[in-house]
């Protein structure tokens, strides 16, 4: 009987991570969206004058945010039934591309900062699950938002090296110290220089084990600058012919 229960809160335990793994997701694209209302309220009421393109651009990609909302939520349904688990599909996606459309839709999160950012040539093309790539760089820039210091640039870039595909992201301020660099990807852990920042501690936790899911990597290195950086690894599609295949 005691080995019964011993499983049972075994299931409890994963299934309690798992729900707090997904409903962290939607606490980026909430910011995202309410970034982007507040950007319309603004113009609705004078206080920041904006062109009809600007509204419209800011309509739509509010929009998005809700699609996505709705996403996360039936990702959340999957994964709350017994014997379910995420969806996760690898296929050949374009780096760059991709990486620069992240950092478009973030951009009303990041505007206090300006962004460094260029599109690789030639393309990169990696394989990964092109939506929750997309969740792990958007925990990395709402990350950026919160902690980068105010009015300083925010650097991403990418390139491959030793046959793999890698993604750094990175402030000019003083970093994370390098014997916390381990524990930050550990769950319910946050870093606390901002008392009144909010958050659950979850999206590195969350980061990390997403990027491992897909073949890759994510880890915290020296910025050459006195700072760290984020570094993410994914494998080529080109090196992956035989994952493809299967």
């Amino acid at each position: 009987m005691p080995h019964r229960e011993d499983e049972i809160a075994l299931i409890d335990t994963a299934r309690a991570e798992l729900l707090s793994l997904v409903t962290h997701e939607l606490r980026t694209p909430l910011a995202v969206l309410s970034a982007y209302v507040e950007l319309l309220s603004d113009a609705a009421s004078g206080a920041s004058p904006a062109k009809p393109a600007d509204l419209a651009a800011w309509r739509e990609a509010a929009m998005q945010q809700v699609g996505r909302l709705n996403l996360q939520i039936d990702s959340i349904l999957t994964a709350a039934r017994p014997g379910s688990s995420l969806p996760l599909e690898r296929a050949p996606m374009n780096l760059g591309e991709i990486t620069g459309a992240v950092i478009r839709e973030m951009a009303p999160l990041l505007r206090n900062h300006s962004l460094r950012w260029e599109e690789p040539e030639p393309e990169i093309v990696v394989l990964a699950d092109e939506s929750r790539f997309r969740q792990v760089l958007g925990h990395l820039l709402e990350n950026e938002a919160k902690y980068a210091p105010v009015g300083e640039p925010v650097s991403i870039g990418c390139w491959v090296r030793d046959g793999r595909a890698e993604l750094y992201l990175t402030d000019d301020g003083v970093g994370i110290p390098r014997e916390d660099w381990e524990e930050v990807f550990e769950a319910f852990v946050r870093r606390t220089q901002r008392p009144s920042t909010s958050g659950s501690g979850i999206g590195l936790y969350a980061a990390r084990r997403l990027m491992g899911a897909m073949g890759g990597e994510i880890k915290i290195e020296p910025n050459g600058f006195g700072g760290s950086r984020f570094l993410l690894t994914l494998p080529l599609a080109s090196a992956a012919h035989g994952i493809l295949a299967t």
